[in-house]
């Protein structure tokens, strides 16, 4: 499913709170500002899962995957023969953050093709920990990447899990949105460790920049230049800016 790389409030926030009657308008405009971000940087955010995905090797013990940073790989099969993860001293896989090695186990074969099947997830996940204050609706906002988007888990330091609803939680329980956790005030002093998935701060950025600039450009479609009061003044192209795409080129990378 795809996920906007932003929030309505966001980039009413970046274009100093205009008024309520252009959120329809904005909403409309962050999907495809959030595709397009996908597409020149090859990656989903905040994650991606893929299922038995058949691959070519590439002669050698390590294979680079197309999805990074990796963040598990949870089954790797060549030539229809499992391989099981290595514990660092016993023959198997281990993954870093873009590839899987093989060890004792030989190569990764080039011919036949596709014979390499791989299942694993890559995005941005993070853990940060926080104590629930002491207020009606206690809250956390995670600061570590970016904005908290997806939920992994949230336990005590005591390794007691809490259970994510969607709104309303009671004792045990916490809620995620726009990269807040809330929590119910019978937890407040409890420690806490949050484990999520973030949208980067600079892919988040890069999109409300992005949609703000559609939408002030909304009445000069196609013009580069007018003159007004004797004065030329000058549009930015829509779309990616050079500043938008010098925030974007630490994510880009290239489909193997």
């Amino acid at each position: 499913m795809a996920t906007n790389l932003t929030t309505t409030a966001r980039v009413k926030r970046y274009l100093g709170q205009p008024g309520n009657n252009v959120d329809a308008l904005i909403a409309e405009l962050i999907p495809a500002a959030s595709r397009t971000i996908e597409a020149y940087t090859s990656r989903q955010y905040p994650y991606v899962t893929r299922t038995s995905k058949r691959m070519t090797g590439s002669g050698s013990a390590i294979l680079a995957l197309p999805d990074t940073p990796i963040v598990a790989v949870s089954a790797l099969a060549v030539g229809g023969v499992g391989i099981p993860e290595s514990d660092g001293t016993s023959g198997g896989f281990l993954a870093d953050d873009t590839a899987v090695n093989l060890i004792s186990y030989g190569k990764f074969p080039m011919s036949p093709p596709l014979q390499v099947t791989c299942s694993w997830v890559a995005g941005y996940k993070e853990t940060e920990a926080g104590t629930i204050p002491t207020a009606n609706t206690p809250t956390l906002t995670p600061t570590t990447g970016g904005r908290a988007t997806v939920a992994v888990s949230v336990t005590t330091v005591a390794g007691v899990p809490l259970t994510e609803v969607t709104s309303g939680p009671v004792a045990g329980q916490f809620s995620l949105a726009d990269g807040v956790f809330t929590f119910n005030s019978a937890n407040s002093g409890t420690l806490v460790e949050m484990e999520y998935y973030y949208i980067p701060s600079q892919v988040e950025q890069a999109c409300v920049e992005m949609v703000a600039l559609d939408l002030m450009q909304r009445s000069n479609v196609g013009t580069k230049s007018k003159s007004l009061a004797g004065e030329s003044i000058s549009y930015e192209d829509r779309g990616m800016t050079p500043s938008i795409k010098e925030m974007l080129q630490p994510f880009r990378k290239y489909t193997l």
